[in-house]
């Protein structure tokens, strides 16, 4: 390496670091209102003194200490980064993800540039491996590409400066680049029938790193795969004629094509160095072999990168395969709204809990009150040390007042997330989801639009009976909530 080519690879890590660094994340008023609505540490030790009902959730930890775990705050943060990620990207991440998954040099990177109809932007392609981070392309009007930070900064990525980021660069930092970009968006002219509401996502060889690269390839690759909604799984034609014991291995692994709903598809790719006949065969091994292993595929595609051109298929056609997945099926608003129930579910389970306790305990006492009466042990003096005793814990236990207003707290709170949700949903474009309702009478969730139950035919919605979980109207013999699908008899 020469002293200049030196000084421009020291030039072109400075700029992408520097470039990575100060990037900044995508404002959202509703994001603020939901950090907010967490609540600040530095707040927690006034929340006794200051407040009788929860205003933020770090409140309602210190009223209600009955939860005392860490998962609820997991749960609402990890809705929160999500937010965040949608924020840095809208198009993105209202987009089904197909992972585009294979051993090195099978030619992953060139198979997604077959698939773009500008010659301005392409992935990184050559012998030795050169994706070092996912990357994930979409369709957009004009080409550009951008960097997201762990802090979900978006900076823009001048061309050149992205084909520097493969294992090369990698070997010059002193740093792992995970630390500075999380991942790669590159938008250019797609076809918008096949990609229109779909993202491929690149990933790294999963044998890259017995090659001697970045071991860190495989964990990479594997959250890649395990984030996406399909996974089109690419073998190279050019190392040998059927599938190899590592992909199948792998394959498994992902758990695709075996208990997964999610769809799987087998490119047998750089199939221009196979005669018709060849080709014939090595797709009557790749299904022999798949249905060997138990694992169910959409297709597979006899299919040449360079060329852009399916010579034979199996089942689906690689472009009838794309056309499939090609519908908008992100449905984060009623992903989040379930996440914040569950969130809230500890606190309104551990309220109806106590309440159902005190109750019983009430009902206890009364029953010792009333077989003090029947021996005729009132009127003795251990008689009326019982009397007393039962009255103070009857005092005690029926002091349930206050579980109402304590229940009105949580929910208020957790409706205040819920419309939080809903307005950072409108602002990005994502459709909110239909309530969802469930048979009063098995608990079945039921078909938008039905009243009939299609399991028990008994579901019916005139009478009132008002669920204390989520406050919906439900009939008065009703077992199951119509609003959350809860047991109702002992509410």
């Amino acid at each position: 390496m020469s002293d200049n080519d030196f000084g421009s690879t020291e030039k072109r890590n400075y700029d992408l670091i520097c470039a990575a660094l100060k990037a900044q994340p995508v404002s959202s008023e509703f994001v603020d209102t939901y950090i907010a609505l967490t609540g600040k540490l530095s707040d927690v030790a006034d929340s006794f003194k200051r407040r009788e009902k929860a205003e933020t959730y770090l409140d309602l930890c210190c009223l209600e200490p009955l939860v005392n775990n860490l998962i609820p705050y997991e749960i609402l943060n990890r809705v929160l980064s999500e937010m965040r990620q949608v924020i840095s990207n809208p198009r993105l991440f209202s987009r089904k993800r197909c992972a585009v998954g294979g051993g090195f040099s099978s030619g992953k990177s060139s198979f997604i540039n077959s698939f773009m109809l500008s010659g301005k932007t392409r992935l990184a392609t050559a012998i030795k491996p050169t994706t070092a981070l996912p990357c994930f392309v979409m369709s957009g009007e004009e080409p550009a590409i951008s960097g997201v930070s762990p802090h979900f900064g978006v900076f823009s990525l001048p061309r050149e400066l992205y084909r520097g980021i493969d294992h090369s660069l990698l070997a010059t930092l002193p740093f792992n680049i995970k630390k500075i970009i999380s991942y790669i968006t590159v938008e250019t002219p797609l076809d918008e029938d096949l990609f229109g509401h779909v993202s491929l996502i690149d990933t790294p060889g999963y044998d890259a790193a017995a090659l001697g690269t970045c071991s860190e390839d495989i964990v990479i690759a594997k959250k890649s795969v395990a984030d996406a909604d399909c996974l089109v799984w690419v073998v190279g034609l050019d190392a040998n004629g059927t599938i190899k014991d590592s992909d199948l291995s792998i394959l498994e692994d992902l758990d695709f094509g075996q208990n997964d709903s999610r769809p799987l598809y087998i490119v047998a790719n750089k199939a221009e160095l196979k005669t018709p006949d060849q080709l014939e065969e090595v797709l009557d091994n790749f299904e022999e072999v798949l249905n060997d292993c138990g694992l169910n595929y959409a297709g597979i595609s006899a299919y040449s990168s360079n060329l852009r051109k399916e010579y034979l298929y199996r089942k689906l056609s690689l472009r009838e395969f794309f056309r499939q997945q090609n519908r908008n099926s992100a449905d984060y608003n009623r992903q989040w709204k379930d996440c914040i129930n569950k969130a809230f579910g500890f606190y309104i389970t551990a309220i109806q809990k106590q309440s159902e306790i005190s109750k019983s305990m009430v009902r206890i006492i009364e029953d010792l009150k009333l077989d003090a009466l029947k021996f005729n042990i009132s009127e003795t003096a251990f008689g009326m040390s019982l009397q007393y005793a039962a009255r103070d814990l009857s005092e005690h236990f029926a002091k349930t007042d206050n579980i109402d207003a304590r229940m009105n707290s949580v929910i208020s709170l957790r409706d205040r997330f819920m419309e939080c949700i809903d307005n950072f949903c409108k602002s990005v474009d994502i459709s909110l989801s239909a309530q969802k309702t469930f048979c009063i009478c098995c608990g079945n969730e039921l078909p938008a639009n039905t009243e009939i139950c299609p399991v028990c035919s008994l579901h019916q919605t005139r009478e009132i009976k008002i669920c204390g979980k989520c406050g919906t109207e439900n009939r008065p013999n009703a077992e199951f909530c119509l609003g959350c699908g809860s047991f109702l008899r002992n509410l």
